[in-house]
């Protein structure tokens, strides 16, 4: 389903058509054809290649991976996109934010919710480069290859993590703002989602991988 189409359904205002914009999710379209690690690696560089791409993800906390990492990322986009703004409020207590993701609170130690800040921290420290290759055939056969890069982060650090976490941990709104160039992007290039399929692959990196790389090749 498409912005247009959602926005279509929010005239209606019906039940029913709210039900269908809630359970819909954003994917950012570079994030459809690169992937993050499906589980932990010490590494903390990826290059990954698709056709006149290449995403390139560098954290020296170590890369993010597995699907909470991905489920943080869907969440945000969503938010952004439904709602056309940078700033996304993620709860006021880690409870809250771990059940936004759809996943059930657990206090233990390295349990989901030590999982869904570690990920956080370390999508918080990520640079993505992605560059973009333009072929251009002239009349006389040459080939003229252009190269833009465009680097980015997720989150703007005005907003520090220590401050979200100190937000969550006192039950006041915590929220994360968007970087500018990353906003820019979610908006200009956002692939719709279910987000009760997405819920029901969570335990599955790389279901989540072939389910956002398929809907993204049939939109």
């Amino acid at each position: 389903m498409y912005p247009e189409r959602i926005e279509a359904l929010l005239v209606e205002e019906t039940y029913e058509a709210l039900e269908q914009v809630d359970d819909i999710c954003y994917q950012y379209s570079t994030f459809c054809t690169h992937m993050l690690p499906q589980s932990p690696t010490t590494k903390n560089e990826l290059i990954t290649e698709y056709p006149n791409h290449k995403l390139s993800i560098e954290c020296v906390k170590g890369l993010p991976y597995g699907g909470i990492a991905r489920i943080i990322i869907l969440y945000v986009n969503s938010m952004a996109v439904k709602y056309r703004t940078q700033e996304v409020e993620i709860g006021n207590s880690i409870k809250e934010f771990v059940e936004k993701l759809g996943y059930k609170p657990n206090y233990q130690e390295g349990g989901i919710n030590d999982q869904v800040l570690q990920m956080l921290e370390k999508l918080f420290h990520t640079t993505f480069v992605l560059t973009k290759i333009d072929r251009t055939i002239t009349g006389d056969g040459e080939v003229i290859v252009e190269q833009k890069d465009l680097r980015f982060h997720l989150f703007d650090t005005k907003v520090t993590l220590d401050q979200i976490r100190n937000n969550l941990k006192t039950n006041s709104i915590a929220r994360v703002t968007l970087s500018d160039g990353y906003f820019k992007e979610i908006l200009t290039h956002p692939v719709p989602l279910s987000f009760e399929a997405i819920k029901s692959m969570k335990k599955s990196p790389l279901a989540l991988d072939l389910y956002a790389f398929i809907a993204y090749r049939a939109n």
